[in-house]
């Protein structure tokens, strides 16, 4: 397990994140290659934790839950063996009063996060975060996989003849695609290859090589670097891209998961106590033999 998280790094999931950190500081995070996500409702994240049980959970504590109802929320993830793994951290502008009050009864895996500062001081004291617990492992660049269907082709000439290649995956470094009818021989490995990309509705101009060829079955999967050559526009709008595949993943898990229906407004272990109690009291009575 740590030596997969070492590789592949963590997800970066932000909780009710405020209007900043939704608008700009998350887009600087994708264009620096973390892996983020965000969620505007504390009672979406058990489900997308379930998804992601080695994340970092970064939770907003300034709106939509009263304090005690986070710290509640907080320690019923803390709590839950199956939440074992997912580190946690607490951004918000009451630092001196929160920081007291959490303490008491939670770890806070991950520490605070002073959202009161710029948005340039902000930002750095992320990335100084997602550095101290290598958030993004190996990892340079982040992947998304696309399914069959997805719409997003490589256009190019082979041989002459132009034909269009369904991707199978992307990253602002490069992509993977299925050549599926095609000879290996008619493709030759560290080739310029100039063609278009489509994704979705946006057609990139691009050149790129060939890094190398895998068979999969009766398909073979071209896998393709960007070349220098391109233009400096393509990034940015493949990392939106690739942003944008990410989050819907996020979205359709929250849609498809059943309600947190938990009572934050109780402190988690009374409420366990409380019910344990009741059970207790629900028992019949043991048989006397008599």
């Amino acid at each position: 397990m740590g030596e997969n998280i070492t590789a592949f790094g963590r997800q970066v999931i932000f909780v009710n994140p405020s209007y900043l950190v939704k608008t700009i500081i998350i887009q600087k995070l994708l264009e620096m290659e973390y892996e983020v996500y965000y969620v505007d409702s504390p009672r979406s994240v058990k489900a997308i934790l379930r998804k992601f049980p080695h994340s970092m959970c970064l939770i907003d504590v300034d709106s939509s839950m009263a304090a005690e109802e986070f710290l509640n929320f907080i320690a019923s993830i803390e709590n839950d063996p199956e939440f074992s793994d997912v580190l946690i951290s607490v951004l918000t502008r009451r630092m001196a009063s929160l920081q007291k009050l959490f303490n008491e009864k939670l770890k806070i895996s991950a520490g605070y996060i002073n959202t009161s500062s710029n948005k340039d001081a902000l930002l750095q004291e992320l990335k100084s975060l997602f550095d101290c617990y290598e958030v993004k492992g190996r990892r340079q660049f982040v992947r998304v996989s696309l399914p069959p269907g997805s719409g997003a082709q490589f256009y190019c000439k082979v041989q002459g003849i132009p034909t269009h290649f369904p991707l199978r995956d992307i990253s602002s470094c490069g992509f993977a695609c299925d050549a599926k009818g095609y000879p290996e021989a008619a493709f030759t490995v560290n080739s310029l290859i100039p063609g278009e990309l489509q994704l979705g509705t946006t057609i990139l101009p691009c050149s790129v090589v060939l890094f190398t060829i895998k068979r999969f079955d009766t398909t073979l999967i071209l896998v393709m670097l960007f070349a220098q050559t391109n233009a400096w526009s393509n990034k940015k709008i493949i990392q939106s891209f690739v942003a944008e595949k990410m989050q819907k993943t996020i979205d359709e898990i929250r849609a498809s998961a059943p309600a947190d229906e938990m009572d934050y407004s109780q402190d988690v272990d009374a409420k366990k106590k409380k019910d344990g109690d009741s059970s207790a009291d629900e028992q019949p009575p043991a048989d006397s033999g008599q």
